[in-house]
């Protein structure tokens, strides 16, 4: 072996060596791009990439390749003997508390197939404005828990609100309430470790939900997936979910950002279990632990009249629910279909069922945001307003701060507040969460709101589009290419 001694001796040898490896892993990934590729365009562009520059292209498809949470899906199976008795105990639960019968609403049966939940009533729904309404609503829903509080947000941070909410947590377990905490451990890196080791040792349980755990045989850091959930579920009664996350700019006192435009919903009733079932998988992967659910002791809270599903969507199933959960939305819309949405990086079927609604007479309007924090993802949207604008569909750009809630609203008496943008992101990688109402007083709540938003947006018009400069019309094409991680 004297030969190959020499041979490693020369510079250039171990250069030769890491490139054929990368080639090599380059034919690898390609090959499983092409299997596992959620479009043709996309198993071509990632082949081509692969083979062509594999020292750029394999880190990159590493961390972005993949279209399912594979660590969740094999946890979850792997788990059935854990969670099986709490999983009867939930689908108890829901055959008890169902409010609506299957076949009155096509599309409401969509919703409960891709929930695999039905819905249930809630007693109470109140729509919360701005960090203004929903923190105070919070904190006095937390202040007022007995028997548990289960927490969860995309971002909880360590500044002014973030330490004020880790009080009331901190004083709640003390007083003997089980308080589990669950945060991303992207959405959340800026808030120090310290922080979160307080609220342990004053006797909550904290977990990160970490999306970046390299498990084989899948081979993905999967940094690409992020819990975007923002729930929180108190005494199993009371629910909280919507578009904000716990920290300062959350209450427009970031001076960069300005005001905070965003919603929340709070929900006493039934649908809080849907969404403890929810947190309940998610700790379940944070943590191997199980939480208890006792449904005979949640029964005997079941009432209401405003019909309500709290769907939780993300990369871990056969079907992409987030956008199916859309596409049923948008193609039963028969008067209206208001959306607002700080992002809007949509794919084919949406821009093509958005335009088919406007076509059968829809009053189709988009709400965006103008001011931003996510620059790359404003300049793609603008190729797909292109797109929207000669159908008749209005595209409004709310000027009176940073437009963040997701909501939408569909004809006269269906209403969605959640966490999903109008995104790639939102639809198939993100973990997201939001809540379907199927009442007219609420919807009229919505519309209320969304007119109030309309009103101070500017309408866009086709003409704004077509006097882009060349350099900027290229800047949009550009960031479209990243729509898919968008």
């Amino acid at each position: 072996m004297e030969w190959l001694a020499r041979l490693s001796a020369h510079p250039w040898f171990w250069y030769v060596y890491v490139f054929a490896a990368l080639e090599i892993l380059g034919l690898i990934c390609a090959m499983t791009a092409i299997m596992r590729a959620r479009t043709s365009q996309g198993a071509t562009a990632w082949a081509i990439s692969l083979l062509t520059i594999p020292y750029l292209a394999v880190p990159l498809f590493l961390i972005f390749g993949s279209r399912n949470f594979q660590g969740y899906v094999s946890r979850r199976k792997t788990s059935d003997a854990k969670l099986n008795r709490e999983w009867k105990e939930f689908r108890d639960y829901f055959e008890k508390a169902r409010c609506r019968k299957k076949g009155d609403s096509q599309r409401l049966d969509v919703f409960e197939s891709l929930a695999e939940v039905p819905f249930t009533c809630a007693r109470s729904l109140t729509l919360l404005q701005d960090g203004e309404q929903f923190f105070p609503a919070l904190k006095e829903a937390l202040l007022a828990a007995k028997e548990s509080i289960c927490f969860q947000f995309y971002v909880f941070k360590d500044d002014e609100i973030g330490l004020e909410i880790g009080e009331v947590l901190k004083e709640k377990a003390r007083a003997g309430v089980k308080v589990h905490i669950l945060y991303d451990s992207l959405g959340s890196q800026s808030a120090h470790r310290r922080f979160f080791r307080d609220l342990g040792k004053a006797g909550c349980e904290v977990a990160p939900f970490v999306s970046t755990r390299f498990r084989l045989p899948t081979f993905r850091f999967q940094i690409n997936f992020r819990n975007h959930r923002k729930l929180v579920i108190v005494d199993n009664d009371v629910a909280f979910v919507g578009g904000l996350n716990v920290g300062d700019e959350y209450l427009s006192r970031d001076k960069k950002i300005g005001r905070w435009r965003d919603t929340h919903l709070k929900i006493v009733g039934s649908p809080a279990i849907q969404g403890l079932q929810c947190f309940v998988a998610d700790w379940y992967w944070s943590t191997s632990k199980v939480i208890d659910f006792k449904a005979q002791q949640a029964v005997e809270k079941i009432g209401g009249d405003s019909p309500t599903l709290i769907l939780a969507t993300g990369p871990v199933g056969l079907r992409e629910n987030g956008s199916l959960g859309m596409l049923n939305a948008i193609h039963g819309a028969q008067k209206r279909l208001w959306i607002s949405t700080p992002y809007f990086v949509p794919d084919e079927q949406i821009i093509a069922a958005l335009q088919l609604a406007a076509l059968r007479g829809v009053d189709v309007r988009v709400v965006v945001a103008k001011k931003t924090d996510q620059k790359i993802a404003r300049l793609a949207s603008f190729t797909y307003f292109d797109e929207l604008l000669p159908n008749g569909i209005k595209i409004y750009e709310f000027k009176a701060g940073f437009l963040h809630q997701k909501v939408l609203l569909v004809d006269d008496e269906l209403a969605y507040v959640g966490s999903t943008n109008f995104d790639n992101r939102s639809f198939r990688l993100n973990f997201e969460i939001g809540a379907w109402v199927q009442a007219k007083g609420f919807a009229s709540e919505v519309e209320a709101m969304l007119s109030r938003d309309f009103s101070n947006s500017a309408l866009m018009d086709i003409k704004t589009i077509e006097r882009m400069t060349l350099g900027r019309q290229l800047a949009c094409a550009t960031a479209r290419l990243l729509a898919p991680v968008l």
